[in-house]
């Protein structure tokens, strides 16, 4: 018999004729290479060793790739499929009770995720009383080796972290946090491509499964363990301690050091969790600012101060690479002080200036004027989701300041009045954008129930703000296509003070509908109750009361005749946004490639053909990208509104003045922006004029009658989506 030792990982050689008499049993051996006393049963505690040349059902183990306490990794052929694999094998004896169920569901879940970026797995199986998982091979070495053998740039740095993160979002979208991030678990191959691997440890974010980790337990490898992993906060964990665990290795290969190490393992938790990381360097010279601040976000101790989710810190190195500004802010000042004084309470008594100084930084910021902050409350049908609020301006629809505000579903948050972006996500990646207003104290009455986005209710002086739904893209009310982000001359007019300038733009990916929304859809959406107490009135029924009875038109034909707050709440209630105008040009110029939708050619020759037709009907208007009469059939809302471009982005025009400021816009009826139609068409059912997809249409504002039915017949909408 040979078996391994636990100690040194030699062979020991057992000679069968040992077993003598009725005792079957070996109590104890001695390693004839380290002399150590291994504690030994023939059966269930024995650590069997599987040789290079067997024969597992399938597999061939061809060689030895790896060895763990817990068992051997070993290159095999897979004789059924003909390719080679990772296969995963405990030690013999191992597999009982709690870790035969550990490595099931190990294996259970890694078999669940499907990336470019995470290792595969093919196969489960048990042979007699050996079990294997067999994964898809990587040639190449551990992060861990890679670090010890080369320098890596910062550039390939950063491309492989977001390609992790990539990886990482796709596990997290289906409820899964890994636990173990670490170099030792992420294998690359020669090109330099990462892989995560070893779900050992990782559990679903389901309270209704149980988790192998019990809280008040350290799970993890230290280095890389999130201040709640240190304190033992198991059921605790989410997405963002993955983050951390990421934002160790980012450190890492950065700077060629983890943020916090020590002799003994007690001294690394205890500095995780009280201190701060040191300024990142690397050969003595601090790396840059923006590089700082997206290390120090994600290292951040409060969970909730992490970004959002991989994709949210992946955009932002892919900003940082790029040169574009980051979403990221360094901690104020007055942040700084706070987290000092909590980390050294002793310093406070000890250093009477350093007290006062930091106790008057702190009151600066403290005890700004806060009747002018409100408090908020809103919750999602998630009470774990993760809320940003960015307030916008009221009449520009452009954000106030890059100040991102994070809060939780159902948490008091303070917010100036205004009006505000607000974006919800959870752990299984689902997310919506919605729009809220915030009114100043002493508010006066409550809005208009009927568009969440501009109501309100005053509870023992705490705003409540209308609730809302997060949505996984499979949920959304319209078959979606994935258009890729990029940067564009946006506009048609060279002169830069007209309504068209021309000047470069920046567009995130996103999703977008493929046809415009159809009656079917509407009626199924908006047939959802109001939020409001003793009301059983759906905004179906309010709306049809307002604008008038659609039951006659067929579901298949295109929602229009109504104004764009009826679209918005459409929008909401369905999981989608309305586009702003640039995103709505980018999608109909193919990236600003092209001068139509189709291509550079109009999709119809003769204006006068241009008819309101079905969401089921073939039309000459269908994108490079898939998606359907962008510029036929109606015109759509956008959500911005008609203003110069010069005024958006004033920052994009320096040089231009229009003469309108924003308080005459404040004065001004507001017009809303209508794409994909002639003005003509708009006011009449025939037009001789070719649609230009750059070309910006006026609409009236708020409609309160019937009006809308008339003046709205050639428009409609569609959904777009942030892509993940």
């Amino acid at each position: 018999m040979k078996f391994r030792c636990p100690n040194c990982r030699q062979q020991i050689h057992v000679d069968d004729s040992v077993h003598s008499g009725e005792d079957k049993t070996i109590h104890s051996l001695t390693c004839p290479t380290c002399n150590s006393e291994v504690p030994f049963a023939e059966t269930q505690e024995a650590a069997t060793l599987i040789e290079v040349g067997r024969v597992l059902g399938q597999f061939e183990l061809q060689d030895l790739l790896g060895e763990g306490s817990f068992g051997s990794v070993f290159k095999a052929w897979d004789t059924k499929l003909q390719r080679h694999v990772a296969l995963k094998i405990p030690r013999f004896g191992t597999m009982t009770g709690n870790a035969e169920r550990g490595f099931l569901k190990e294996a259970r879940i890694a078999a669940g995720i499907s990336h470019p970026n995470v290792v595969g797995v093919h196969d489960i199986g048990q042979v007699d009383d050996t079990w294997y998982i067999a994964t898809q091979l990587i040639d190449g070495i551990s992060l861990r080796e890679l670090l010890k053998t080369r320098t890596i740039s910062e550039r390939e740095t950063i491309e492989m972290v977001i390609r992790m993160l990539n990886g990482i979002q796709a596990f997290h979208d289906k409820g899964i946090i890994h636990r173990d991030l670490k170099p030792g678990n992420i294998l690359v191959d020669a090109s330099g491509n990462p892989f995560i691997a070893d779900f050992g440890l990782a559990r679903r974010l389901n309270p209704s499964e149980v988790s192998v980790s019990n809280s008040g337990q350290v799970v993890g490898t230290i280095l890389y363990m999130s201040p709640e992993q240190a304190r033992g906060e198991s059921s605790d964990l989410t997405n963002r301690t993955d983050l951390y665990s990421i934002g160790v290795v980012l450190y890492e290969m950065l700077s060629g050091r983890r943020p916090f190490e020590a002799t003994d393992s007690r001294t690394v938790l205890y500095r995780i969790m009280t201190e701060e990381p040191p300024v990142l360097k690397k050969d003595g010279h601090r790396l840059p600012r923006d590089l700082q601040t997206i290390c120090m976000k994600v290292l951040n101790k409060a969970p909730l101060s992490r970004y959002a989710s991989a994709m949210d810190m992946a955009d932002d190195l892919r900003r940082y690479l790029d040169g574009k500004p980051i979403v990221a802010r360094p901690a104020s000042f007055p942040e700084k002080t706070i987290k000092l004084i909590k980390r050294n309470r002793m310093l406070t008594a000890v250093s009477t200036v350093a007290f006062i100084a930091a106790m008057a930084a702190v009151a600066l910021y403290a005890f700004q004027p806060e009747d002018s902050r409100v408090p908020v409350v809103l919750e999602t049908d998630n009470a774990d989701a993760v809320l940003t609020f960015q307030q916008f301006d009221d009449i520009l629809k452009v954000p106030v300041s890059e100040e991102v505000i994070e809060s939780q579903s159902g948490v008091e948050t303070r917010l100036m009045p205004g009006r505000y972006r607000v974006t919800g996500r959870d752990v299984r990646g689902r997310f919506h954008e919605v729009w809220r207003t915030v009114p100043s104290l002493p508010a006066k009455g409550a809005g208009d129930v009927r568009f969440p986005f501009r109501s309100w209710t005053l509870q023992d002086g705490m705003i409540r703000l209308p609730s809302f739904r997060l949505f996984a893209d499979e949920d959304v009310e319209d078959s979606l296509v994935l258009v890729r982000g990029g940067d564009f001359q946006a506009g048609a007019d060279a002169a830069s003070g007209s309504l068209e300038a021309q000047h470069s733009q920046s567009v995130e990916s996103l999703k977008v509908g493929i046809n415009e929304v159809c009656f079917g859809q509407f009626r199924k959406v908006m047939n959802q109750p109001i939020q409001q107490a003793g009301s059983s009135a759906t905004y179906l029924s309010e709306f049809t009361r307002q604008f008038g009875d659609r039951s006659d038109i067929p579901d298949t034909a295109p929602v229009t005749g109504y104004p764009i707050d009826v679209a918005l709440v459409y929008c909401e209630l369905a999981g989608g946004r309305l586009p702003s105008s640039i995103e709505w040009e980018y999608v109909a110029t193919n990236g600003g490639t092209t001068k139509y939708s189709t291509g550079e050619l109009p999709p119809i020759n003769n204006p006068a053909e241009l008819k309101v037709v079905s969401v089921t009907e073939s039309t000459p208007d269908n994108a490079i990208s898939g998606i359907r009469n962008l510029c036929f059939s109606v015109g759509e809302f956008t959500d911005t509104p008609l203003v110069h471009y010069s005024l958006l982005y004033p920052d994009r025009f320096p040089s231009t003045k229009t003469g309108i400021s924003r308080e005459d816009l404040a004065r001004l009826p507001e017009m809303v922006e209508l794409r994909g139609l002639s003005a003509k068409w708009l006011n009449s059912d025939t037009t001789d004029e070719a649609i230009d997809p750059r070309a910006r249409v006026i609409g009236p504002g708020p409609i309160i009658d019937l009006q809308a039915k008339e003046i709205y017949r050639h428009v409609g909408w569609r959904l777009f989506r942030r892509a993940k």
